[in-house]
């Protein structure tokens, strides 16, 4: 999609942040910050990869986690291990964690947050063009691998899709 991604200020000080997810305030890289190119989601970019898998959420916690526009919690935890430059693709190791009605859940793959990424990358300033392999899903037992690529008009998301159930619904 084009166009300019919506953001909005989350409040939450380096130490609120890094409590959501089990971290050391020292993680965190930079504002917690909700950001729309789709869906509204909290993005939380880290300083390393160990910091983006050693995250534990806590569960307990959970109804104390800031909501976005449509009174959901989702939580975009990201690290920018390889800067994008040139013909050179960067390196985002990525992980995202929603309430799924019954408690905290991590998606193997989101799209739509990759998508977000991608409004991150343009709202602070990162140079552009740009392309990112994004690795999501390893701490569920499901590694997924997105491609993001950002210019000053577009967001690009791309990968591939592995089915894991298929059903019908008769109402």
């Amino acid at each position: 999609g084009g166009g300019t991604p919506r953001t909005r200020a989350s409040g939450l000080t380096a130490a609120a942040a890094a409590g959501l997810v089990g971290l050391d305030e020292a993680d965190i890289a930079g504002e917690a910050t909700w950001i729309d190119t789709g869906s509204e989601q909290l993005l939380v970019p880290v300083r390393s990869a160990a910091a983006v898998r050693r995250a534990r959420p806590d569960a307990s916690a959970l109804a104390g986690w800031p909501t976005n526009d449509r009174g959901n919690r989702m939580l975009y935890l990201f690290a920018l291990t390889e800067p994008s430059s040139g013909d050179r693709a960067g390196a985002v190791e990525a992980r995202f964690f929603f309430d799924a009605g019954l408690g905290l859940a991590e998606d193997p793959g989101t799209g739509s947050a990759c998508a977000n990424l991608g409004g991150w990358l343009r709202v602070t300033g990162h140079a552009l063009p740009a392309r990112h392999a994004v690795a999501q899903g390893e701490a569920t037992g499901r590694p997924c691998h997105l491609t993001l690529a950002v210019d000053a008009g577009r967001v690009q998301v791309g990968g591939r899709v592995v089915p894991i159930g298929r059903g019908e619904v008769t109402i």
